[in-house]
């Protein structure tokens, strides 16, 4: 039960966030969907394929992360509440910017995102992921 509402609060953390981006990319004009531009980075190609690998993968790191949640506050680290939970997503959003400036930086053909501006919008997604991870595993 335990890892079964962990992995439905992963996909719903996810879901948030992967909203947020959209539309911040929306708003602001700029291609910030990291499902999109993860599959890109995976496979080095575009296309369908490309994006569905991305969407995997992304939902499966959020489940990982949200696990790793339960788990901590199941051994008395932090709690499911909201307070918490943003902690917990400003740790994992400064993690997100640092990982993906590397990737980035490191990829052989990166894509052509504003880094900053990418790594801004990353870390503030960690946390409607955070929040929709608690929101999910109350």
């Amino acid at each position: 039960m335990y890892y079964f509402m962990a992995a439905l609060a992963g996909i719903g953390g996810t879901a948030l966030m992967t909203g947020f981006v959209y539309f911040i990319s929306w708003i602001t004009k700029n291609d910030f969907k990291v499902v999109k531009i993860l599959g890109r980075m995976i496979t080095n190609r575009t296309g369908r394929k490309s994006i569905m690998t991305g969407m995997i993968a992304h939902y499966l790191i959020g489940v990982f992360f949200a696990v790793i949640y339960a788990w901590l506050w199941s051994r008395g680290i932090g709690s499911p509440t909201i307070s918490s939970g943003l902690v917990f997503g400003a740790a994992n959003g400064l993690f997100a910017m640092l990982f993906w400036f590397t990737f980035i930086k490191l990829h052989p053909n990166p894509p052509a995102v504003k880094l900053p501006a990418y790594l801004i919008v990353i870390g503030a997604g960690h946390l409607f992921f955070s929040t929709g991870v608690v929101l999910w595993y109350l």
